[in-house]
């Protein structure tokens, strides 16, 4: 119930005026009671500003304005509406309808049926300082916004899924326990920036016939042991910027098909001991090209490091790659210009095959080397070998120069110097050979 006082601020001076000429206490006293009660008046019963709706049925405890919800069943958007410090509990779906708006602040959706969520058709779903859990997905289609910001999102089959959508944000939110993390297709842009991914058993963000994708500041372990963990699966995408993000303990780190003009910088991949997974590559699978991967490291993942396959145009520059099966693995033709500069491998070599204009610049290596086969064209110069000497095998073209082999004694060249081990084994077979020998032109007597 909702009561309006209106009082004529004028009238109360007049009134206030007789009582001090009357010198009427008792007129005093009422006129002053009105005046405190007034205030009390209107807190309690409500005055004429935005109307209050509380689906628990506390008065004041949370808004809800424009479309309501009901007991149970689907909650239609069908006006812009705002939800602010309200706790939550659907058994249906919730719709947004074209050129309208939800806002969620400060509260918590839970749905009872794991198989609805939030659908936002044409519309727009703004969630800050909020959470939705046990849910099936939020979507978005036809030009449809999503914008979280501090937002918790658990217990889900899909927590994003994003489908011809205008404007994409994600920002200081945190998705847990959930197959899928974030869907985007057919987008002009995304931003997911400062999120948590914890225990996404498949891919945490996959991205496919888009642009302008950026992935900055992110912390993502994964929580799958299957070939589909995968930290960003990324599939016929335009201009996609993957910074300072922490990528731990996936199958593959990053999976990229037909990705051009990307810059994966100063992020750390890894697997970590406790990790459910094995591999852990960032791998570049047919089509891609323009990219650039700088100032990354890159740590003890069991398989190889880079993997470059059927793609051309990357600049590998300024990274840290140790603990790898094979540093860089370049393979699969066709594939060409690809320039290695400025890293440091640790036990880690770089691999190509098959693979021309390939060029490995002043690099260290530490326990490793390089090792092409069948490749055509490039130059392998001012390189710190610390290991064995670096091969080329049925490969041609190439300008070698200026490598250095700090660690001769540890790893020595072959041919050139044969280690003691094999030199001893030559000898002793000679030993045999002339002592046989020997035997024959002389038997013993009987």
């Amino acid at each position: 119930m909702v009561v309006h006082l209106a009082i004529d601020p004028c009238s109360i001076k007049e009134m206030v005026k007789m009582g001090l000429e009357n010198h009427s206490k008792i007129s005093l006293v009422i006129i002053y009671g009105f005046l405190m009660c007034f205030p009390a008046a209107t807190i309690l019963f409500g005055s004429s500003g935005i109307d209050k709706y509380d689906h628990s049925g506390a008065v004041g405890k949370s808004i809800i304005t424009g479309s309501m919800p009901p007991a149970s069943g689907d909650w239609i958007i069908n006006q812009n509406t705002t939800m602010a410090d309200h706790q939550l509990i659907m058994n249906g779906t919730i719709q947004v309808l074209p050129s309208y708006t939800l806002e969620v602040l400060d509260s918590n959706i839970t749905f009872s049926n794991n198989a609805d969520g939030v659908w936002v058709n044409g519309g727009q779903l703004i969630l800050g300082n909020a959470s939705v859990t046990q849910y099936n997905e939020i979507g978005a289609e036809n030009g449809g916004t999503l914008e979280l910001v501090g937002t918790r999102l658990q217990d889900f089959d899909r927590a994003i899924n994003a489908m011809d959508s205008t404007i994409i944000s994600i920002r200081d939110s945190m998705l847990t326990n959930g197959k899928i993390g974030i869907t985007v297709h057919d987008f002009t842009g995304a931003l997911i920036e400062n999120t948590s991914f914890i225990a996404i058993e498949n891919q945490s963000i996959a991205a496919s016939f888009g642009k302008n994708l950026m992935v900055v500041g992110n912390h993502m372990i994964a929580g799958g042991n299957t070939y589909d963990c995968v930290g960003v699966d990324a599939g016929s995408v335009d201009t996609l910027d993957l910074i300072n993000n922490t990528i731990l303990n996936y199958h593959k780190s990053l999976f990229y098909q037909n990705v051009s003009n990307a810059t994966i910088m100063s992020n750390y991949f890894a697997q970590e001991p406790d990790s459910p997974y094995l591999d852990g590559e960032l791998q570049f699978d047919t089509g891609c090209m323009s990219i650039l991967l700088e100032n990354n490291t890159i740590s003890n993942l069991t398989y190889d490091g880079i993997e470059i396959y059927r793609s051309k145009d990357f600049l590998i520059r300024n990274n840290t790659i140790r603990d790898t099966g094979a540093g860089t693995h370049i393979e699969h033709a066709p594939i060409e210009n690809i320039t290695i500069f400025n890293n440091n491998f640790i036990n880690s070599d770089a691999l190509a095959k098959d693979a021309s204009n390939i060029n490995v610049l002043n690099n260290s290596f530490d326990d490793g080397t390089i090792r092409f086969r069948n490749c055509t064209g490039g130059m392998i110069m001012d390189n710190i070998i610390c290991g064995p000497q670096l091969e080329l095998r049925d490969s041609s073209g190439f300008t070698v120069a200026n490598n250095s082999y700090p660690c001769k004694d540890r790893y020595p060249s072959i041919p050139g110097m044969l280690p003691a081990c094999i030199l001893a084994s030559i000898a002793c077979c000679v030993a045999c050979i002339v002592f046989w020998r020997h035997l024959e032109l002389h038997p013993p007597p009987n």
